[in-house]
């Protein structure tokens, strides 16, 4: 029985790993579950400064600087490309959740399909 001191070891060791594999799939989960509300509230700021530029709220700024900054807005269609390139989805399926890397979405490009059939009927 000289060798249970390094057994009891070991089994604590191996105790520790399992626990540690348990933290890091909590806090991978809240790692995700952040950029989800992360690039959910990213798309909804962008929504609210579209409203505002829409509403025409900025009327006691020069007229000229309002045509600027509405210049300087990409349009609705290739703000949600660019979040798509990034990797977040942006169908209603999965909307706002990362993609996984490499991850090609059908949803997804089914929307962008359609917005592009949308701005060439226009």
């Amino acid at each position: 029985m000289k060798h249970q001191p390094i057994q009891d070891l070991i089994d604590k060791a191996e105790s520790d790993l399992l626990h540690l594999s348990d933290t890091i799939a909590e806090l991978r989960d809240s790692m995700y579950h952040l950029m989800e509300q992360n690039n959910q509230l990213q798309l909804k700021n962008q929504e609210l400064t579209d409203l505002i530029l829409s509403k025409d709220i900025y009327k006691e700024i020069d007229q000229e600087e309002t045509s600027d900054l509405a210049a300087n807005q990409p349009s609705g269609k290739d703000r949600l490309q660019s979040y798509y390139d990034e990797g977040i989805h942006i169908c209603h399926e999965f909307f706002g959740m990362p993609t996984t890397k490499g991850e090609e979405c059908l949803f997804c490009n089914k929307f962008l399909e359609e917005l592009e059939k949308r701005d060439q009927s226009n």
